[in-house]
């Protein structure tokens, strides 16, 4: 898969010529790639009929740029972009996010950016609103592609649209179960190891610490797997240690197989499975080292649990 870029400079420019020509894409913000954003990009496969595939989105979101009340992002870049390449999308086209390009009006948009990328057909949601004040829609569309438009239906969950808003809102709500259900597979993070205090490894409980911080997520401790092994994750500050920095530590429970020099800034992805509890603020430092030996132990049963789910009935 193949990262394309425009930034705002070229976007107005007076000079806009063919950059890319694909079979279909699709165009959309694509924040949690869900499974509605999943139908979606299958339906784009199917429609390119085995020729190129592209995906347009912004580097940043909408209401982060026009609103004063922008929501959390929940997919970093790199996540995103290795989803698409295993979904064998071709191009991410990214659009560099400012006011100018949101507050454009549709029509505009529209001329501009297929002055740059030619298509042969487009899939959008049937939700997908864009341009100033979202006046742009499938119908507006539809009258400037004519047959060469797919609207995708919504996919509903549990008697709702699946969408970033509920994927949101379990994610801070710590419904980490349910989050895998509406992305169609583990909630994960990356981070770079950096350099700790050492107060885990005093405490008998040595972490790995990463930055940054996932903000998408609230402060608690959770049950999640590395490409180390299995862990349990600490997200927020250490109040019975007197410190208020908002951390990211992993302390691994078991190790698997794979062999991975840890120095500082190795990447880490972090797949969060569950939630086990909010950070606490104990009596003393014993009382604490109790409650992780307890959260480990929880974590133990959760993973064993899954792996059980996971292998299904036998003959």
């Amino acid at each position: 898969m193949k990262l394309i870029s425009i930034n705002q400079d070229y976007f107005f420019s007076n000079d806009l010529s063919p950059i890319l020509e694909v079979s279909a894409l699709t165009i959309g913000v694509f924040d949690a790639l869900h499974i509605g954003h999943l139908e979606l990009l299958k339906k784009l496969k199917e429609i390119s009929k085995k020729g190129k595939t592209a995906l347009v989105t912004f580097s940043d979101l909408p209401e982060s740029v026009v609103s004063d009340k922008a929501p959390v992002k929940i997919l970093q870049p790199q996540i995103r972009d290795r989803i698409l390449s295993n979904l064998n999308i071709d191009f991410v086209v990214e659009l560099e996010a400012g006011k100018k390009l949101f507050e454009m009006p549709a029509e505009v948009f529209l001329d501009r950016f297929f002055s740059m990328v030619i298509t042969s057909a487009i899939a959008v949601g049937s939700d997908f609103r864009f341009g100033k004040d979202k006046r742009g829609d499938s119908q507006l569309l539809k009258n400037w592609f004519g047959d060469k438009l797919t609207v995708v239906p919504q996919v509903m969950w549990e008697g709702k649209v699946a969408s970033s808003t509920i994927v949101r809102k379990m994610l801070i709500e710590g419904e980490l179960e349910k989050v895998t259900e509406l992305l169609g597979r583990n909630y994960s993070f990356i981070g770079s190891v950096t350099a700790g205090d050492g107060i885990g490894s005093k405490l008998g409980f040595p972490t790995l610490n990463l930055v940054p911080t996932p903000s998408a997520l609230s402060d608690g401790v959770y049950v999640v797997k590395t490409g180390i092994g299995d862990g349990v994750a600490h997200i927020g500050a250490r109040p019975t240690l007197d410190k208020q920095e908002r951390r990211f530590e992993v302390h691994i429970i078991s190790e698997n197989d794979a062999k991975i020099n840890l120095t500082y800034d190795t990447k880490i992805e972090v797949d969060f499975l569950n939630r086990i509890r909010s950070v606490e603020h104990f009596k003393s430092q014993d009382d604490l080292k109790a409650r992780i030996k307890k959260d480990i132990e929880e974590a133990k049963k959760i993973i064993c649990a899954r792996q059980d789910s996971n292998l299904g009935p036998t003959a």
